[in-house]
């Protein structure tokens, strides 16, 4: 019996692989990208992203980390829509984009 099918099925296997890690890069680097672009790094730090924060250091934000452990998605969401008071604090400034764009941005923070 031939290799060759073999090979041919293995490498198909790793070009599905890699396509799907390309979609969750560019996921991520959309969320990276409308974290920036609102500038929540001037108040906001991302370490595992590797975002330092970039504004005045008289603003005490939280280093935004582990918020998969603290929080839900819906949460998240309602929080950067000020809808919705976490541990007594309200966030300071509402999301300016779209609902998809919300939505990126809350799936990124999650993941970090």
């Amino acid at each position: 019996m031939s290799s060759r099918p073999i090979v041919a099925i293995a490498a198909l296997g790793l070009l599905l692989l890699s396509a799907a890690g390309g979609v969750a890069q560019a996921e991520d680097s959309a969320g990276q990208a409308l974290f920036l672009e609102q500038r929540c790094h001037g108040c906001h730090a991302v370490p595992n992203a590797g975002i330092a924060k970039a504004g005045d250091d008289t603003v005490s934000a939280p280093r935004l980390e582990a918020l998969g452990d603290r929080y839900k998605r819906k949460t998240m969401k309602r929080w950067l829509e000020r809808k919705k008071n976490a541990e007594g604090y309200t966030h300071l400034q509402y999301f300016k984009g779209t609902d998809e764009e919300l939505q990126v941005l809350v799936d990124w923070l999650i993941e970090q």
